[in-house]
C-alpha cells in the first residue's frame, strides 16, 4: 500500500492506493498516454471523467506525481475553474430555477470557453482555478506545461450538446457503483446516531426523488443564513477574513446517539453544536 499526501480543493488529503492497481493500471495506463504522445508527437489531452465522491481530483494528483517519478511530463488540471461567476449563476436560470441553486450542474459551466482553450492546448495557455474562498474562478491560475495533460471533471464524458463536442486524445471514466457511494455515505459517523439502515433509506430515497442530501445541517436552510450568504456572495460585506460564530444549548443534555459516550464524543462542543456554528 503506498500513501500519498495531496491538497484538494484547499483541503489536506491522504489517499492510499494499492501497489497492485498501481502496477497493474496506473503505471500501465500511464505508459499508453506517454506512448499516444511520441506517436503523436505533441501534447496531449486525457479526459478523466466520473460521477462526484469517486476520487477524481485525488487520482488526476497522483497520477501527475506517479508520471513524474517515471520521467514523463504529466500534469494535471480539473474544470471547476469552467464554472459561470457568481454574479452570472444569479442572473440566470434554468427555467424558473436559479442557476445558482443548482451550482454544478452541467449547466453553470462556461463549456464554450472549456472548448475554446482545449482547441489552443498546443500553445501557451493557462486554465482557470476555482477559488473555493470567494466562490468564483479565477482566470490564468495555472499555467500548462505538461505534454500529458489529465483533465478532470464530473462532465467531460456527458454525451449531451455541448458536452459531447468537446475532444480528446484519450478518455478514462472512473466508475462508482451504487453500493460504494452509498457506503461512504454510511460510514460516516452521523449526527443523532442514525442506523444503518436509516442511513441506507434516506441515500435511497435522496436518490428516488431526485433530491440533495445533507445530514444535519439544517440551519443552513433559515432564512436569516440564506439571507446572510446571500449578502457575502454579492460582497455587500466585502472581504471576509474572521468571523465569529456562538451558539448555546438553552436546556437539558442531549440523551440519543453516542453525546454520552467520552470516547466516540471526545471533541467537545467543537464536533457537536461548534460544526453547526461554523456551518
Amino acid at each position: 500500500m503506498r500513501t500519498e499526501r495531496f491538497t484538494v480543493n484547499g483541503l489536506e488529503v491522504t489517499a492510499q492506493f494499492d501497489q497492485r492497481d498501481i502496477d497493474h493500471i496506473y503505471i500501465p495506463l500511464l505508459h499508453n498516454l506517454s506512448d499516444l504522445q511520441k506517436r503523436l508527437g505533441r501534447r496531449i489531452v486525457c479526459f478523466l471523467a466520473g460521477p462526484p465522491a469517486s476520487g477524481k481530483s485525488t487520482l488526476c494528483l497522483f497520477l501527475e506525481r506517479l508520471g513524474r517519478d517515471l520521467g514523463m511530463n504529466v500534469q494535471s488540471a480539473g474544470i471547476d475553474g469552467f464554472h459561470y461567476p457568481q454574479d452570472y449563476l444569479n442572473a440566470h436560470t434554468l427555467g424558473d430555477t436559479p442557476l445558482a441553486k443548482i451550482k454544478g450542474a452541467p449547466e453553470t459551466y462556461d463549456v464554450a470557453a472549456l472548448a475554446a482553450l482545449l482547441a489552443r492546448a498546443q500553445g501557451d495557455i493557462a486554465f482557470p482555478i476555482y477559488d473555493r474562498r470567494i466562490h468564483n474562478p479565477v482566470q490564468n491560475a495555472l499555467r500548462i506545461t505538461g505534454d500529458i495533460l489529465i483533465l478532470e471533471g464530473n462532465w467531460l464524458l456527458l454525451d449531451e450538446t455541448p458536452w459531447n463536442e468537446l475532444t480528446c486524445d484519450y478518455s478514462v471514466f472512473l466508475g462508482l457503483d451504487d453500493e460504494a457511494q452509498l457506503e461512504r455515505i454510511v460510514r460516516r459517523k452521523m449526527a443523532g446516531g442514525f442506523s444503518e439502515a436509516d442511513a441506507r433509506r434516506m441515500v435511497e430515497t435522496a436518490k428516488e426523488t431526485g433530491k440533495k442530501l445533507t445530514i444535519g445541517y439544517q440551519h443552513r436552510q433559515k432564512a436569516a443564513s440564506q439571507y446572510v450568504k446571500s449578502c457575502i456572495e454579492r460582497g455587500d460585506l466585502g472581504e471576509i477574513y474572521s468571523a465569529k460564530a456562538l451558539a448555546i444549548r438553552r436546556r437539558g443534555t442531549p440523551n440519543w446517539g453516542v453525546f454520552l459516550n467520552e470516547y466516540e464524543q471526545g471533541g467537545g462542543p467543537l464536533i457537536d453544536i461548534g460544526t453547526h456554528s461554523l456551518d
